[in-house]
């Protein structure tokens, strides 16, 4: 490059690469879809665990939370930008969801078919999920 940068090209580089970015910082929010969705299903897992008597229809949402797993692994596999320190954050999440989910089970089995035990251990299970997916869509 042989001539200097004007100030107005330098203006319209800048403008460019700060519109590059927050379009870039848009597609890498992809966390909190994948948090919230994920979040829901361990929800729904957790009052079907409770609260579905037959063992066919239990074995099928745990299947359809396996396929929905594996769809959003795949999803976020397509999913190329990231922002700083997503994993590190969404790992606290998932943690607190699954430490949750274990003490409803192993606290549950005396309430097996009980709605007033379930659905509040569904809403525990899933809160850290839709907690974290509120933080990523502000990250």
């Amino acid at each position: 490059m042989t001539e200097d940068l004007t100030a107005d090209d330098a203006r319209a580089a800048l403008a460019g690469a700060a519109s590059s970015a927050a379009r870039l910082r848009q597609r890498a929010r992809w966390a909190s879809t994948q948090l919230l969705v994920l979040g829901l299903g361990m929800g729904l897992v957790t009052v079907c665990v409770g609260l579905v008597e037959s063992k066919l229809l239990g074995a099928a949402v745990f299947a359809a939370w396996g396929a929905l797993a594996l769809l959003m692994s795949r999803w976020t596999r397509r999913r190329t930008a990231h922002l700083p320190g997503t994993g590190r954050r969404t790992a606290r999440y998932w943690a607190w969801s699954l430490a949750i989910y274990g003490v409803a089970i192993a606290a549950g089995g005396d309430a097996y078919g009980d709605p007033t035990y379930w659905a509040p251990a569904a809403a525990a299970v899933t809160a850290p999920m839709l907690v974290g997916s509120f933080r990523e869509r502000r990250a």
